[in-house]
């Protein structure tokens, strides 16, 4: 239900950063306004969903109980260099650990990852979306804002490429590295992350509609061997993965790039869209390859597919007419509306229905007993 509530909020509070109905995008205020109108809009909700996911029971998230044995691993050695041998994860993930287990407990650590992979997104979406609210919607719709409650060592690591895709856009090569550097010591799968800083280089016309075609149906021809060679930076597979959404989210993103590809002027006129519209490609190519392993190894997919969330929001505003564009917002939405109840809702995620820590007590001995 809270998801649901603050959905709602982030829809009916939009004229906060723009005056006017809730779909149309027309300017009617002054630019100062707008500006404080939108600083004022991004922190509410970022604070909402911080407090969300870092607030969370122990319970919300198949792999939250998972990760606080790791914690409780790194803060029973109390020794840096005992914790980075013996703890099978990535060193800075431990070394991130061990220095929130010197001043607070698991409860802090879940808060202050909260931050730091929330932060980013609302932020990205704040620079760069130029629908907002639809931004945010679609972000807890397709499931990223739950997986956040997961997948923390990825979602860190995602951030961290999040960051680094702002400074793609930016040129600035060497803070790009150093931030995919940093999210490879979080998640070493991260590394498929690097060739989007040359991506943008391309450029976008019927041959990059061709080779995407081509790339796709190689992709399923060659997967299996694609997959082992890409497997090779996963250090662990889940065995309580979520579900990976299959077919249906597989045609929802070609869609997404077919409607791409028919405003092609309009995109390739715009750097960030057509950055984003690679990143569906990306997607789009990797689906076939990650979708024959297990649902943690199809996470690769969602360093590119997460885009999304600024992709749907652009491309919609590269529409001329009021009414199309309305439209189109609006199958953006049902097709995220039915991604969420089928895949996040009806399954066995632990993320619905949503309880805060202090609404559910945890006994950690019989948690112990029941991960161990």
């Amino acid at each position: 239900m809270i998801y649901f509530v603050v959905m709602s909020l982030v829809a009916l509070l939009s004229p906060i950063y723009k005056r006017g109905l809730l779909l149309f995008q027309n300017i009617s205020s002054s630019k100062v306004i707008r500006n404080q109108g939108k600083l004022i809009y991004f922190s509410l909700f970022t604070i909402i969903l911080v407090c969300i996911c870092g607030l969370r029971s122990i319970k919300i998230g198949l792999d939250t109980p998972q990760y606080y044995f790791l914690f409780r691993d790194v803060d029973k050695t109390g020794n840096l260099f005992k914790s980075l041998t013996e703890v099978k994860t990535e060193w800075g993930f431990v070394l991130y650990e061990y220095i929130i287990s010197l001043f607070g407990n698991y409860y802090v650590f879940l808060f202050i990852t909260a931050v730091i992979t929330i932060v980013p997104v609302m932020w990205i979406i704040y620079k760069y979306s130029k629908i907002p609210w639809l931004s945010i919607v679609l972000f807890i719709l397709f499931g990223y804002f739950t997986f956040y409650m997961s997948g923390l060592r990825q979602a860190i690591a995602m951030s961290f490429c999040i960051i680094a895709f702002h400074y793609s856009n930016q040129n600035k090569l060497l803070k790009y590295l150093i931030f995919i550097s940093i999210a490879f010591l979080f998640h070493q799968t991260a590394i498929i992350f690097l060739p989007i800083y040359w991506m943008k280089r391309i450029q976008l016309n019927k041959y990059v509609i061709a080779g995407t075609i081509a790339l796709i149906g190689l992709s399923f021809v060659l997967r299996g061997i694609i997959y082992n060679l890409l497997m090779t930076f996963s250090r662990i597979d889940y065995s309580g993965a979520e579900d990976a959404g299959g077919i249906r989210m597989f045609i929802s993103m070609l869609f997404f790039i077919v409607l791409g590809f028919i405003m092609l002027e309009k995109i390739k006129k715009d750097e960030i869209t057509r950055s984003l519209l690679y990143m569906m490609i990306i997607g789009a190519v990797l689906w076939p390859i990650l979708s024959i392993g297990r649902a943690a190894t199809f996470r690769l997919f969602y360093y590119f597919h997460i885009f999304i969330i600024l992709y749907s929001a652009n491309l919609a505003m590269s529409i001329k007419k009021i009414e199309y564009r309305n439209l189109v917002i609006i199958l953006f939405l049902v097709i995220g509306v039915a991604y969420f109840v089928t895949q996040i809702v009806l399954k066995k995620l632990n993320v619905y229905p949503f309880d805060f820590f202090w609404e559910v007590p945890v006994n950690f001995n019989t948690l112990r007993h029941s991960w161990e």
